[in-house]
Order: structure tokens, then sequence, then C-alpha cells
């Protein structure tokens, strides 16, 4: 398992949107580091700091890995689609939504340390899940869910056939 950490800032340019509530941002260190740096160099004021946390990614590098961050028992299809797949949609964005959502509360307090997120990857989303995972799959691959489907019973059924001649 591939692991590996990002700090997320959240924080306000004292900015106020239409309601009157100030204008709230969640980004990188380097980039919250660069606005502050604009707001120095230009004089003007600097960036208020809500919250910033270092947080723990993982990342499956087999597919044992990716099922047991996922919660899943039997994936079908090919190893290699599996894994860019579950990495670059379920795996990762489940995590960074987890980062977002925890610095964004209320009641966040940081921790010292990168604080792991792995649970969130079999965390069921609500909310924030208007599309299915299989949608989300085929939006980052650019093919229809049917499209995947049919890709994936082609492979699947292509393994069975090595499998059986082997």
């Amino acid at each position: 398992m591939r692991t590996f950490t990002a700090t997320k800032v959240h924080y306000t340019e004292n900015e106020r949107d239409k309601d009157g509530d100030l204008k709230t941002y969640i980004t990188s260190e380097e980039a919250f580091n660069k606005a502050l740096k604009r707001a120095t160099d230009a004089k003007e004021e600097l960036p208020t700091l809500i919250a910033s946390q270092t947080f723990q990614y993982s990342a499956a590098e087999t597919i044992e890995e990716a099922m047991q961050l996922a919660g899943m028992t039997d994936p079908d299809g090919d190893a290699s689609i599996f894994l860019s797949v579950f990495n670059e949609t379920a795996g990762i964005l489940k995590q960074h939504n987890e980062a977002a959502d925890l610095i964004r509360s209320d009641n966040f307090q940081p921790v010292e340390g990168a604080l792991d997120l792995a649970y969130a990857v079999a965390q069921k989303s609500e909310g924030r899940q208007k599309m299915s995972n299989e949608d989300k799959a085929a939006k980052a691959l650019g093919v229809t869910a049917d499209q995947l489907r049919a890709a994936l019973a082609l492979l699947s059924q292509q393994a069975a056939t090595q499998s059986a001649s082997a």
C-alpha cells in the first residue's frame, strides 16, 4: 500500500459572499503560502488561517489492497484497469473529500502529525454522491457506463478463456 501526505489549509481572504458571510477556501499549504506572499507583497490584508492539517492518503498497489480499502470481496475485470479507476476515483477522491469535510467542520481540531484518511475509502458517501461509483469510473475513463460494463465483461471473458487454456 502506498501512502502519502498532503497538508490542507482552510482560510479566508476576508471577502464576503452575497449573503455577507466570509468566503472560505480550502487549498494546499503551498497555495496558501503563495496567497500570503501575494498579499504581503501587495501590502494587502493577509488571508486568515482557520485551520491547517496534514492528512495521510492511501493508494492501493494491488487488487487485495484496493479490496481492503474499499471493503470489497470480488472485483470483476482487469487488475490494472481496476487499480487505475479505483485509485483515481474511489480511493484518492474520497480521501480528498473527507479531508475537505473535516477541515471545514466547525468542531475541527488539528492533531499532531498526519491524519490517516484510509477509512474514508470504504465509508458510504452521502450528499456528495450524485453519481454511482460505476458512473464516476466511466466518466474518469471518458466512456459511458454501458461501455465500461461491456469492456469489463470482455476482459472477464478473456481472463476466463486464458485461465481455461492454461
